[in-house]
């Protein structure tokens, strides 16, 4: 009976008062030095620690991680600059803004509105208010009828990203009766319609643009992504397991081009006491980077970060960079053993403005992904939302006022 409530919800179109908001959020990232160490430790408390661990122990957990890696981290940040300002919430409000904008031509409505919160952006450090609940908080107050969310950390859903979302929107829900809303998640995009037609293109036109006229057998495409422990990818919610699933479609898509997956781990061998205690994702970027240095015949490497990130984080700017004085970047590698290189951003920025650096001002965002988003917004608007992955949550969908969800 729920099922078929919900489907319900999903065939029918959005009345023409709604008031749609559209919330691009994450666990976040630095705009700060101050906000390094909260967000960290927020960041392996809620999102890297299983949620089984009781509450206390995974607390005392994310501190003693802080405690013997938080020089290296502060490290990698300042290594974005002086001031470990990524604009990684900057971009994240930017590239809502470009779907918003989307949305209203594509669906002829002007009542569409844009929001941003970041899950771990909290405590000392870190600006008030700006946390996903706290967006929530917001699209209440706008008066918010018709929500969307999508993902800003991982194009693949994931159970310790997305997830995350959806159990404080229904947290949300639950504690505030009175917020008339259907909330619609898009569960990651790799299984949406469409999505990998788009994810071709895209990696046609970074290949294109960064080695024109170069043979496919000849180039190196590097897929990084953020590793997970080994637990965790084995698990039905693996984001990692999707991308690796995903990278196997690209492969047969495009032939010719050596494709590599590769993980920035925070934890597993060679990590201090308690992250060396699992095994995380293989391969590590750190030994795979310079056995492909060294081993691959091929002379020109791409790095391209648009299979798992939407936004471009820290990872992109400190490791496909030059790196750290404790781990050299992915360019220094490549370009120390002689061949050529090029990084690539992720979906919120144009190849033609790239610099590998946080950029100035109000960069162009990337056309491609805010086009996708709004184009199913625009069909889920219209009803034709049963095409498409979606967790949708609506208050008070029966009778007795149950938070519906599928």
């Amino acid at each position: 009976m729920v099922r078929l409530a919900v489907l319900g919800l999903l065939l029918s179109s959005i009345a023409v008062d709604a008031k749609i908001g559209v919330l691009g959020q994450s666990g976040g990232d630095i705009q700060h030095c101050s906000e390094v160490e909260s967000w960290t430790k927020n960041f392996f408390f809620g999102s890297l620690l299983p949620a089984r661990i009781p509450t206390f122990v995974r607390h005392f957990i994310a501190n003693r991680i802080w405690s013997g890696s938080g020089n290296d981290t502060l490290e990698e940040y300042h290594a974005v600059g002086p001031d470990c300002n990524t604009r990684f919430r900057d971009l994240s409000e930017y590239q809502t803004e470009a779907i918003v904008d989307q949305i209203k031509k594509l669906t002829k409505r002007t009542d569409v509105q844009g929001f941003a919160g970041w899950k771990f952006n909290y405590g000392p450090g870190n600006p008030e208010g700006i946390t996903v609940m706290d967006a929530f908080g917001r699209m209440q107050e706008e008066g918010v009828t018709e929500a969307f969310i999508y993902d800003q950390d991982d194009m693949a859903y994931d159970d310790i990203t997305l997830a995350v979302t959806i159990a404080q929107a229904r947290e949300y829900l639950a504690n505030h009766p009175e917020w008339n809303v259907t909330i619609n998640v898009f569960n990651g995009f790799t299984n949406q319609t469409g999505y990998f037609e788009l994810l071709v293109n895209k990696l046609k036109k970074q290949i294109a643009f960064a080695y024109p006229g170069v043979p496919a057998n000849d180039i190196c495409i590097v897929f990084p992504a953020q590793g997970v422990p080994k637990s965790k990818e084995l698990a039905p919610g693996s984001g990692v397991r999707r991308l690796r699933e995903l990278t196997a479609r690209l492969r047969e898509a495009l032939p010719g081009y050596n494709m590599t997956n590769v993980f920035n781990n925070k934890g597993g061998k060679g990590f201090k006491f308690p992250q060396n205690l699992q095994a995380w994702s293989d391969p590590c970027d750190k030994t795979k980077i310079p056995q492909m240095a060294k081993e691959y015949p091929c002379g020109h490497v791409l790095v391209a970060p648009i299979l798992e990130w939407p936004q471009v984080d820290y990872n992109v700017y400190v490791f496909h960079a030059n790196g750290t004085s404790s781990q050299a970047g992915y360019e220094k590698v490549f370009k120390d053993a002689g061949k050529a290189y090029k990084g690539m951003p992720s979906w919120d920025q144009t190849e033609e403005e790239w610099t590998g650096k946080p950029p100035q001002g109000k960069p162009t965002v990337g056309p491609e992904l805010p086009a996708y988003i709004a184009s199913l917004v625009k069909d889920v608007v219209a009803g034709k939302g049963s095409e498409y992955d979606l967790t949708v949550i609506r208050q008070g969908a029966l009778a007795d006022g149950t938070v519906l969800s599928i």
